[in-house]
């Protein structure tokens, strides 16, 4: 259990010396992610406070994930360069989404944060998937009506949530198999048919250390590498 909890810790541990590179994409990357098609399937807080990650994590400055952030005005957050990119404010909700219903429906059997403190009210959205499969026209909608200072918030609770959940387990609690019909249950993808799919190709038989090492962290790493491609376009 220590050797996972240094891996989540890791993922949002501060890199800022990777950030000139991940910030400034090759021209090549950025027409390949132009010509790709298809997205994944108030004043804010966002980008103007020392940042979810910090707050979340109680550290005394911004991390990675808040320096990239740092400084970004609304129209900023919710922009769409190209078809094929993911907005700021969209990347944000699905991190948030998804770790909230990774954590919270897949590991533990629980409650998601999403249903405690009429978070979608808040959110202004009535979206209650995680964002994978949806259209881009979806992504459209998350991008224009999403509720920053709220979204802020929400990222906030969610990170705590899964800290304590990771600091409670034990050894044994990362044994066997997730239980992947929960998400179909939970109405977690954007697209029922297309989240029965996921389910049996890539859920299906996961064991619960998995969730954490090949699927959550590393998830949080990509979309954190889009956010520079969706400034510089």
């Amino acid at each position: 259990m220590s050797d996972l909890r240094l891996l989540y810790a890791l993922v949002w541990a501060d890199r800022s010396h990777l950030l000139p590179a991940v910030a400034k994409p090759s021209p090549t990357a950025s027409s390949a992610r132009r010509c790709s098609g298809k997205a994944e399937s108030g004043s804010s807080n966002v980008g103007k406070t020392p940042g979810h990650v910090a707050a979340m994590s109680g550290a005394a400055r911004p991390l990675l994930a808040d320096r990239v952030l740092v400084g970004l005005d609304e129209a900023q957050l919710r922009a769409r360069p190209a078809s094929c990119l993911n907005s700021i404010a969209w990347l944000l909700w699905h991190l948030a989404r998804s770790e909230d219903v990774l954590i919270n429906v897949l590991l533990t059997g629980g409650p998601q944060i999403l249903d405690i403190g009429g978070w979608p009210t808040r959110l202004n959205l009535t979206e209650r998937d995680m964002g994978s499969g949806m259209t881009s026209a979806q992504v459209d909608i998350i991008s224009a009506h999403v509720a920053l200072p709220a979204l802020h918030d929400y990222l906030v609770a969610v990170g705590r949530r899964t800290r304590a959940v990771l600091t409670g387990l034990r050894a044994d609690d990362w044994r066997g198999t997730v239980e992947p019909d929960r998400l179909l249950a939970a109405g977690a993808f954007a697209n029922p048919e297309d989240g029965v799919r996921r389910v049996a190709t890539f859920w299906r038989g996961r064991t619960r250390d998995e969730l954490l090492i090949s699927a959550l962290a590393p998830h949080n790493c990509q979309h954190l590498g889009e956010a520079p491609c969706t400034l510089r376009n």
